[in-house]
């Protein structure tokens, strides 16, 4: 599976990398990235938060961030990368936004 990251989800990314208090988010950002491409063998292995067009949209958790993404295609497509103080349903509401 290929894995295919929207180009908000990369503006999450820089933005976490820009922002961040944290001494190396640099490589806490190569770590969420290498957990993400765990998907192209388990492409299953986020929590199904909904359906849309009968496409679940799954949650991956990567210590402080939530990725937001769905299989379709044999395609993995990222529509987010949120923080996990953001709240979940607001989360949601953008997701099925992006996905629909």
């Amino acid at each position: 599976m290929v894995i295919k990251w929207s180009d908000f989800s990369k503006s999450n990314m820089q933005d976490f990398v820009k922002y961040s208090k944290m001494e190396t988010p640099i490589k806490y950002i190569e770590n969420l990235v290498l957990s993400v491409s765990s998907l192209e063998n388990y492409p299953e292995a986020g929590k199904v938060l909904f359906y849309t067009n009968n496409i679940a949209v799954r949650q991956l958790i990567y210590k402080m961030h939530r990725i937001i993404y769905r299989i379709k295609d044999n395609e993995i497509h990222i529509g987010a990368v949120l923080h996990t103080s953001k709240d979940l349903e607001s989360s949601l509401k953008f997701a099925n936004r992006f996905f629909n």
